[in-house]
């Protein structure tokens, strides 16, 4: 049964969700076509670019990310309280770096042009901003400026039309930190267990690489959102990991089939901990529209259906 997004992306139960985008016919059309011989693997550096534009753009965290040859992984976190903290100057400077502006809110932003702005130009621009601070702690709206972007792009370089991803974009509401870390491994793991990557360095358009990269440039090596140097949240669980705990729980997620006595740091203390590596190497498979324990995934399935019931009535 499928569920309306707006119900399966709750803010108030979970901050934190993975996205998979797939393109149309699951063609290989941002890698090498293997059977037309044509090469689009310039395509992902666009994911990636307009992706890591988007986050600075919105008030929404990337914690992991996978640009796949044909489809993307986003483990993503919505920073609510950086929302309500932005000026109203800023949510505004922030959207015209996406979209066009009108001329009043462009108006607004000059200094010496907003003192002539009357009572109904300043309404009008007040309901404005909050239309648009609500976008920017919207998951839906992101995926929209990210995919849309992208398809346009690639159309143009085609000179076509038509779809270009299946449809809109699947996601999973993450309910607890195991889910989470389980989420996040996964999605760096993509193209090693698509066989496209050999080890974590040579993972191309993958956040782990970013992560492994940017470790040897600075002394930053905490598991912070790639698009971000400090973390402000209040479930701070993530911030407190160490990138190379991190790496060593992902080459033991690896070899789990391989050595299943063997025993992974970030997962000590917490109960089930081969069943977590598991879900970990078959995430969206072992999880419908949520991930979590089965406390936490009966509490949230009853969340949404009764939501769903209330609405039929």
């Amino acid at each position: 049964m499928t569920y309306p997004r707006y119900k399966i992306i709750n803010l108030e139960t979970t901050q934190y969700y993975h996205c998979v985008s797939r393109c149309v016919r699951r063609s290989f059309l941002c890698g090498k076509d293997k059977y037309t011989g044509r090469d689009f693997e310039h395509r992902r550096g666009w994911v990636e670019q307009r992706l890591l534009l988007l986050s600075e753009v919105f008030n929404i965290d990337i914690f992991a990310y996978a640009v796949m040859h044909n489809h993307t992984h986003l483990l993503l976190h919505v920073d609510i309280e950086s929302n309500t903290l932005m000026s109203d100057l800023e949510v505004l400077h922030r959207w015209s770096r996406v979209r066009k502006l009108d001329a009043i809110c462009c108006k607004y932003l000059l200094p010496s042009l907003r003192d002539e702005l009357n009572e109904f130009e300043l309404e009008y621009i007040k309901s404005v901003i909050k239309k648009i601070r609500d976008r920017l702690k919207n998951i839906s709206w992101f995926m929209s400026l990210l995919n849309n972007y992208i398809a346009r792009r690639a159309n143009k370089e085609d000179e076509c039309t038509g779809r270009f991803w299946e449809g809109r974009f699947k996601s999973q509401a993450l309910l607890t930190k195991r889910a989470v870390l389980a989420c996040m491994s996964y999605v760096d793991l993509n193209p090693i267990r698509a066989g496209i990557s050999n080890c974590l360095l040579n993972s191309h358009y993958t956040s782990i690489q970013r992560r492994l990269r940017r470790s040897e440039r600075s002394k930053q090596t905490l598991l912070l959102p790639v698009n971000q140097m400090s973390y402000r949240t209040k479930e701070d669980y993530l911030s407190k990991l160490k990138l190379s705990d991190y790496e060593s729980h992902l080459e033991s997620v690896l070899n789990f089939r391989r050595l299943p006595g063997k025993r992974c740091n970030l997962y000590s203390g917490l109960e089930n901990q081969p069943i977590w590596i598991k879900r970990a190497q078959n995430f969206e498979s072992e999880f419908p529209y949520m991930a979590g324990d089965a406390a936490n995934m009966l509490v949230f399935r009853r969340q949404v259906n009764h939501s769903n019931y209330a609405l039929r009535h």
